[in-house]
């Protein structure tokens, strides 16, 4: 994933676990003329500069070399400059450097500091410094590098005051490189790269959503085309808005993947939701964002903690969905072979038994917590469901926790996935699938599982409809578990692709609206699952059907209409809802939809969030992670998902 390029591309980040309760960089181009600052100690400087003992050169202002614009005016130039260090990363436990800020030209527009790309001689805050050196552009940060610095005064340094950085704004440029503080409480909107870069990305005014979480992009919550846009620039303009109130705190380190993960709570973690007021430090710029190098430990505040139980919702029968993340029991090492190429390169999930059995610890324990009659399982693999399946796997498992005989599984359809070779349903034959565990002593399956034999689904997972009979009332229901296609692009941004140069050709590809690539494709499989949903209802005679699952489309995109417009009603309406962060923005992908002779018995519904809100690091893997890292939130079910 993400020094030289280390800040890569995000997929699939968290999710939190449903539960409902039925109650039944541009270039300046404009010239730019460096400014004396200082000749053999001349003016522009404060009094204890001005009786500093640096050499006599002639220095010019910062801000001459900043200038006014996304990169420097002068590149490639040399220049010398004075003032005082307001912050020191030297080493390669920092950042290569330390940023230096002078007096100031009392022009807003332009930034009074810069980095300096010198590890000696050894500074510290406040020293006054003659820095004399080439200007670049370091990942588009101005820098001076290579850089010759002469120490003048570490006798009476003055402080610094920082400079108020007010959020939202779209001009942290004039700040890069300057000591700056943010007053106002910030929020932690994503901890994505905490562990592999000691970065969080704080954002004002609370956590950041989705836009498409909250408005539609088509203004009309009946469309059913992805092609619709009349509402699309409200969508680039919630985006926009969501831009200029983030900023990323970075932890003053190039060191990647610390053996000390900063900024974790004395529970250990550090999730989306907490605050901080006051925060201080460097601005600095990199891998495509500003990034506060703090001067003064942050004091973070336990806004959002951790909920150690499910919400309660009501009703006589919980039913609930669970991303699995990947619970492969085929491992991907040598010897492994998964469906539905039996190669090892279908294998997902973890690397190996130690690794499996610290999933399994996570998993089993979210879902006793959870506690739910009913639950559809997204992301487990598609190897059948003998005795050595993935499925049987977790069911035995669970009951090893829970109490022996407690859950059972459904059996595939026939024809579903290895069952058939290479598969008869259009999405049964790809490496992971949908299901459902459920209790023995409160539910019981009425005929076979069936799935949706819809073309629109085979580029993703085939849906699952299974009739339960609840065991104290004898009403029926129907449960449908789910997994549309993602919204990652795949082979279609390729170089070359058309998705690069005209998307409009293509469907599939991402139209600029904030719905990304194959929107088309899940208004295809929402209209399909409308299909399936009659059929299954007029097939067993009951019109009571819950829907589950990934939808893997946010609240008020084109597929949520579709099943809104085809009588389904959204039982977490509600732009603020969310169960995934992606781009520090949070946003519903999982949802659930009930039919309106089912809504009307639904005591409730919510999300418990025990994954979206945790840091990636906290998971199960053991890649990349020192002893006293593995050892965090081990068998816990926070972060058993993403």
């Amino acid at each position: 994933m993400k020094l030289a390029e280390r800040r890569s591309s995000r997929h699939p980040l968290a999710r939190a676990t449903l539960a409902l309760a039925l109650g039944f960089t541009g270039i300046v181009g404009q010239s730019y003329a460096l400014q004396p600052a200082l000749a053999a100690s001349a003016a522009n400087n404060s009094d204890d500069e001005l009786n500093a003992a640096c050499p006599a050169a002639t220095v010019v202002t910062i801000s001459s070399v900043q200038g006014s614009g996304a990169a420097s005016p002068v590149v490639g130039t040399s220049v010398a400059i004075q003032g005082r260090v307001v912050g020191d990363f030297q080493g390669t436990a920092g950042l290569g450097g330390f940023y230096v800020q002078d007096a100031g030209d009392a022009d807003a527009a332009t930034s009074d500091g810069i980095f300096v790309a010198a590890n000696t001689p050894e500074v510290a805050a406040n020293d006054l410094v003659q820095v004399s050196g080439t200007v670049s552009e370091q990942f588009n940060q101005t820098a001076l590098n290579p850089a010759t610095v002469t120490v003048c005064d570490i006798t009476t340094p003055p402080t610094i005051a920082p400079t108020a950085v007010d959020l939202p704004t779209t001009d942290l440029e004039r700040f890069e490189g300057m000591l700056v503080g943010f007053a106002e409480q910030l929020t932690v909107t994503e901890n994505f790269q905490l562990g592999r870069f000691g970065e969080l990305v704080l954002s004002a005014d609370g956590r950041l959503f989705t836009p498409t979480n909250i408005v539609d992009p088509t203004d009309d919550p009946a469309s059913q085309f992805e092609n619709d846009q009349n509402n699309k620039a409200a969508v680039t303009a919630a985006q926009s808005a969501n831009d200029a109130r983030r900023i990323t705190l970075d932890d003053g380190s190039g060191v990647q993947n610390p053996g000390t993960v900063p900024y974790l709570s004395a529970a250990g973690t550090r999730r989306s939701g907490d605050t901080v007021s006051g925060l201080t430090g460097v601005l600095g710029f990199g891998f495509s964002a500003y990034r506060v190098q703090p001067t003064v430990a942050p004091a973070f505040v336990d806004s959002n903690p951790r909920p150690a139980t499910p919400p309660t919702v009501g009703g006589t029968l919980r039913v609930a969905s669970f991303n699995v993340l990947n619970y492969f029991n085929t491992f991907n090492q040598t010897g492994g072979a998964c469906f539905p190429g039996n190669l090892q390169s279908d294998c997902r999930g973890a690397n190996s038994q130690t690794e499996f059995d610290r999933q399994r610890a996570k998993i089993f324990a979210a879902l006793q917590s959870l506690n739910a009659d009913v639950v559809g399982l997204v992301e487990i693999e598609n190897d059948g469901d003998g005795a050595t399946s993935a499925v049987a796997d977790l069911v035995s498992g669970l009951n090893a926790v829970v109490g022996s005989g407690t859950y059972s599984y459904t059996l595939d359809p026939a024809g579903y996935g290895p069952k058939a070779g290479a598969g008869v349903f259009p999405g049964g034959d790809d490496a992971i699938k949908v299901t459902f565990i459920y209790k023995l002593s409160r539910v019981s399956p009425v005929g076979p599982a069936v799935a949706s034999d819809s073309a629109a689904f085979t580029i993703a997972r085939a849906p699952i409809a299974q009739t339960f009979r609840q065991s104290n009332s004898g009403q029926l229901f129907t449960a449908v578990i789910n997994h549309f296609k993602s919204k990652s692009a795949g082979e279609l941004d390729d170089t070359g692709s058309i998705c690069l140069t005209t998307p409009t050709a293509n469907p599939s590809c991402d139209q600029g609206d904030g719905q990304g690539y194959f929107n088309s494709d899940r208004v295809a499989q929402a209209q399909a699952l409308l299909g399936f949903i009659s059929t299954v209802a007029t097939t067993r005679g009951d019109a009571d059907v819950l829907v589950l699952g990934d939808l893997n489309a946010y609240n008020q995109e084109d597929p949520i209409d579709v099943l809104r417009a085809g009588g389904l009603t959204n039982l977490i309406d509600d732009g603020s809802a969310y169960s995934y962060v992606f781009g520090a923005q949070s946003g519903s992908l999982d949802h659930g939809l009930a039919t309106a002779s089912l809504r009307a018995q639904v005591g409730g519904a919510d999300k418990w969030h025990i994954n979206a809100d945790e840091p990636l690091v906290l998971d199960y893997n053991l890649e990349f992670k020192s002893p006293a890292t593995q050892a965090l939130n081990q068998g816990t079910a926070f972060r058993s998902s993403d």
